[in-house]
């Protein structure tokens, strides 16, 4: 619940505590392992953040290519890089589509994604914003939208990142993904910050350039979505039920597809919601109330 509120140094010690309290099931262990890579995630200290995807590469058994690339994604965001951290990174990137596993004859979608960006790195030697998006694509701004404090350091380094993308526009081999993906994370923010023009604005740009876009074409999608998303917040009903539905009806085939289509319907649930409430009229006043009156 301290996480939830976006209480983070309340919930990383209640996670700890929770560890320290038995040792018998060591799942429960996991279970706060992944709450605390993320509030580590959320504070901006990516180290910690990638030493608890480290450990649970190491203890769990659930999705190895996923926190190889959540610890790579992680150290990627430390801004001190020397060549040795480099040569790391490359050797963990390369070794997410080795762990890739199918269950029932199919890879997770999250896999399929962490393996997509691992090859970005290995061509390219670079990612944008890698901890901020896998924060984004797994939902986090729902709790760092709680707490201002959370969300305004990372505005600060998506816009300055934004700034040095414009510099190196020419040499940035993938522009207009890495712009699209930097412009998508600066709407979030200006969402929870309370500046709806400025985030409408945002997702509208990477809307518009879907063409330009190579690889990451979830990322319109997403765009959509989050215009949907924010029209229902101010009960722009129309505009919010059409922009869902265009999610469903106009995007395929994108990486976290599924992900984003439960968001959606719950979204488009809440719309129909406050449009039947908009629609029904005062209820009339019972007979034995008339009389009275």
């Amino acid at each position: 619940m301290a996480e939830v509120r976006g209480n983070v140094p309340e919930a990383i010690v209640k996670f700890e505590e929770s560890i320290v309290a038995q040792s018998e099931w060591r799942q429960f262990h996991h279970l706060c392992y992944w709450e605390l890579m993320w509030c580590h995630a959320f504070l901006g200290d990516w180290l910690m953040a990638a030493s608890y995807a480290e450990r649970l590469f190491n203890e769990s058994k659930w999705s190895k290519a996923c926190y190889m690339y959540q610890r790579a994604a992680f150290l990627v965001m430390c801004e001190d890089q020397t060549e040795d951290s480099r040569r790391n990174l490359l050797s963990l990137f390369r070794q997410v589509p080795v762990l890739k596993q199918r269950i029932a004859g199919k890879s997770l979608p999250i896999e399929k994604f962490a393996v997509d960006k691992s090859a970005r790195y290995e061509e390219h030697q670079s990612l944008i914003l890698p901890g901020y998006e896998l924060i984004y694509v797994w939902n986090g701004f729902t709790i760092l939208g709680r707490c201002r404090a959370l969300v305004e350091p990372v505005l600060a380094r998506v816009e300055a990142t934004l700034q040095e993308l414009d510099r190196e526009k020419d040499s940035t081999p993938l522009y207009y993904d890495d712009w699209c993906l930097a412009t998508v994370l600066k709407g979030v923010c200006l969402k929870y910050l309370d500046h709806p023009t400025e985030a409408e604005g945002c997702f509208q740009e990477v809307v518009k350039c879907a063409p330009q876009i190579q690889n990451d074409q979830y990322l319109p999608a997403y765009a959509c979505a989050e215009l949907g998303f924010l029209y229902l917040q101010q009960s722009r009903l129309q505009e919010a039920k059409h922009h869902l539905e265009k999610v469903l009806t106009q995007y395929r085939g994108y990486r976290l597809e599924s992900r984003l289509h439960f968001r959606v319907q719950a979204a488009l649930s809440a719309v129909t919601v406050a449009m039947a409430r908009a629609d029904t009229p005062a209820a009339a006043p019972r007979e034995a109330d008339v009389r009275r009156t």
